[in-house]
This record gives C-alpha cells, structure tokens and sequence, in this order.
C-alpha cells in the first residue's frame, strides 16, 4: 500500500506511526520474543545446530558484553532489541519525524485545532520560495480556519480531498502547499521500477539508441496497461512527416 501511486505522504506517515505502536509493543512482549526464539531453535535442529552464545567477559570492546546469563535473553538483549530499536529509528527519521515540509500536515481541517502562530511562521519559511507574501499567507490561515468552523461536517479527512474542495482562487498559497504537499513520494518505489525497465528496453543490442527514442520506449514498457489509439498514433506520425 505505501508503494501504490494512490498513497499521499500522510497516509504513509499514518500507517507507519500504526506499525511503530505495533513494533513497540512487540517489543516489550517478551511472549513474541519467545514465540521466535522457539522458532528459531526448531529450525536450527533441522541442520543440528545448538544455541549457544558468545563467553562474557569482564571487559570487552570488540563485540556486545551484555551481562546475562541464559542463551534465550543474551539473543534477545543482543539481537531482537538492537534490531527493532534500529527499525524504530529508522522508520521515525524518514517519516514521522516533524521535518519542516511536514508540518503543512497542520493545514488540513482536522488538526486545524493544534495549528499555532508558530506552525503558521514555520510552515511558511519551509515553502517561501512558492508562496506570495506572509502576511497574506497569515490571512490565509485566519480564513481557512473560519472556513472549517462554519462547516465541520463537511471536513475532508485525506490530503487528496482536502485539495480538490480549496478554491485555488481564494486560497492560492494554503493551494500551493497542499499541491507541493501532495507530490512528495512516500517512496521511490515508481521510480526504481522505471530503472529495473530500463534493462529490458536497452540492451547489449540497442546500445546505440538515442535519447528520445529510450524514453519513447521506457515510457511504453512501463506504462503498458494504458489503452493506446492506433489509428491516432498512425495519423500522428503521418503528420509529422
């Protein structure tokens, strides 16, 4: 679901805080734990292998020195918490982290509530270089606000929704950051796709293709389920002789 094109940057960050609340309490069940070490000790037994761990010393600097005594904790301890602190980490920095781009998040109706003058300055300095003047942008958010108050049963709750009921007109900057909003990628997922096509259109005997004629082609390969006029390709392509 977050590599689908459908899913905007705020879905992405919503499920992740969903998988962070789940990988928490994984965390601090030592049942799950449990559950996995068994499933590892049967699996080592089908190539009689026999858990054990490394010798605890009273000073090391080249490995992790835990002091524990039983095999199950020292893997647990050295391991399964490394490992889901490290996911934890990683999923907080890339998504959920309140980077100054993400806090135009702010703008949508339902956390107008905790939008502050604070947020409203931040978020302009994030996007200045796209938008008109601040104080117009400040005014901006005091009609925007009133807006949603005169009709909260009317209030979007996805960031694709959002955009299509602001009049651009009215609100041309709070537009613009939902716009800019809107197109950042949750991944690159699109794009990775496109380079592993590009193996299969350029090969060892195409190498001396040119540049319009790859993207032509890459463009075809990877949008291959889009249904294509023939009969105005061939008309296209006599008019241009």
């Amino acid at each position: 679901m977050l590599q689908g094109v459908s899913c905007d940057l705020m879905e992405a960050v919503n499920e992740c805080q969903t998988r962070i609340r789940v990988f928490e309490n994984e965390r601090n069940d030592i049942a799950v734990f449990n559950c996995l070490y068994d499933e590892a000790v049967e699996l080592a037994e089908h190539f009689e292998i026999v858990p054990s761990k490394p010798r605890t010393n009273g000073r090391q600097r080249n490995r992790a020195n835990p002091a524990v005594v039983g095999i199950q904790d020292y893997w647990r301890v050295t391991l399964y918490i490394q490992f889901l602190d490290h996911l934890l980490n990683e999923l907080r920095d890339r998504l959920v982290n309140s980077e100054e781009r993400f806090l135009a998040q702010m703008l949508l109706p339902d956390n107008l509530k905790s939008l502050n003058r604070d947020h409203q300055i931040r978020t302009f300095r994030a996007y200045e270089s796209d938008l008109q003047s601040e104080d117009q942008f400040l005014l901006e958010i005091k009609r925007w606000v009133a807006r949603w108050d005169i009709y909260p049963s009317k209030k979007p709750d996805q960031l694709c929704a959002t955009l299509e009921m602001t009049p651009k007109e009215l609100y041309p900057n709070i537009f613009c950051i939902l716009q800019i909003l809107l197109t950042m990628p949750p991944s690159t997922a699109t794009a990775e796709r496109s380079f592993s096509a590009l193996k299969r259109v350029k090969t060892y005997l195409r190498s001396t293709m040119g540049q319009e004629r790859l993207s032509s082609l890459a463009l075809l390969h990877v949008h291959s389920d889009f249904d294509i006029d023939t009969k105005e390709v061939v008309d296209t392509f006599n008019n241009a002789r």
